[in-house]
């Protein structure tokens, strides 16, 4: 009998906190409901970055890249006590030096006194879809709150979930940004390896400055081809900063880099771009093929980059640009941690601040 009662009183329990939970009293708004930012021009499908189908065919990774959520942010106003969110991922989280969080997951800041503080974060699932409260508790005052999304997957819908019994409110709002900063290039500008989505170096970025970054990171293919001077000119952007020698060979650098500018020149005369010299991996601490390798990047780099400046207005070359600062910032001898970044941040953000006036 005692077990009876016992069970009882735990199904009592267990149904109350059942029912107690935000989602029976939630309404949900399509994230196309909001301001979205991080897209490359107007009239992006969906919640990619980039509308493909403006640069043709392409081999993968490009196409699968491209259509990822990354940089992309969901910007709205609300005074619901929580915020909860659903989602559906196009793909699997699967990788080893990022985490799944970063890959998959949502991760919210809100505005507080001018500042934007980090709230909570959507974990993904084993299975692509997932839901989540984000937040929960507030005081019910209005909040205006930035949504960053996946930095290595598609999300295919986002719906943004607010209290029904309080009555709450959820609205777009407009950003109040008057400049737009594009960055371009490698893994690291990828988001490789930040832990959340909001610490990838393009949205801490845009937070600091008060600027709308758009993110076009494509993880090891960015080899000054030319599908990325065609992004770069197609994209809507006040300065571009252009993470170039990362992925390229030595010899790509000194046959590609004029080109690469002459192509964007002749569309984009005047827009500032901003190239940053690559970092000095770890992975050539002992390993001397690998240091002579990125040695010998670095040197083209510096070479190929003082005849650029000789011959071009409004192009810049920021050397050291992706300086570590320290030893051990990075994951796995390459991408930076989160402190990685902190440094390369404070190594190039005064100057693109610059140019912003």
């Amino acid at each position: 009998m005692n077990i009876y009662k016992s069970l009882n009183k735990l199904l009592i329990l267990l149904l109350s906190f059942i029912a107690w939970q935000p989602v029976v009293a939630t309404r949900y708004f399509d994230a196309s409901a909001f301001t979205i930012l991080g897209q490359n021009r107007e009239n992006v499908p969906g919640l990619s970055r980039i509308d493909m189908s403006a640069y043709g065919e392409r081999e993968n990774p490009v196409p699968q890249y491209a259509g990822f959520s990354t940089g992309v942010a969901v910007l709205f106003e609300t005074d619901s006590p929580y915020i909860r969110v659903r989602w559906k991922n196009a793909y699997p989280t699967r990788g080893l030096n990022t985490t799944p969080l970063m890959q998959s997951g949502l991760d919210l800041y809100i505005e507080q006194n001018g500042e934007w503080l980090h709230a909570g974060v959507g974990l993904p699932t084993d299975s692509l879809v997932a839901e989540r409260t984000l937040v929960e508790k507030m005081d019910g005052k209005m909040h205006r709150c930035l949504l960053y999304l996946p930095l290595w997957n598609k999300v295919e819908n986002l719906e943004i979930g607010v209290s029904e019994y309080s009555d709450a409110t959820v609205k777009a709002i407009n950003p109040g940004f008057t400049k737009r900063v594009a960055f371009v290039g490698s893994s690291i500008i990828h988001g490789a390896s930040a832990s959340r989505a909001g610490l990838a170096l393009p949205a801490r970025i845009g937070r600091e400055l008060s600027v709308e970054c758009i993110n076009l990171g494509f993880a090891g293919v960015c080899k000054l081809d030319d599908f990325y001077a065609d992004l770069i000119i197609g994209t809507e952007a006040d300065v571009f900063v252009i993470d170039a020698f990362s992925n390229p060979s030595a010899a790509q650098i000194r046959k590609r880099l004029r080109p690469f500018v002459e192509k964007i020149r002749k569309s984009r005369p005047d827009v500032p771009l901003v190239f940053i010299q690559t970092l000095i991996r770890e992975t050539g601490n002992f390993n001397q093929s690998k240091r002579n390798e990125e040695k010998w990047k670095r040197v083209a780099a510096e070479e190929e980059m003082k005849k650029i400046l000789d011959e071009y207005n409004d192009v810049y070359f920021l050397n050291p640009g992706m300086s570590l600062g320290d030893k051990d910032r990075t994951v796995d001898g390459v991408h930076p941690t989160d402190a990685g970044f902190e440094s390369i941040i404070r190594n190039i953000k005064s100057s693109i601040q610059d140019l912003l006036k």
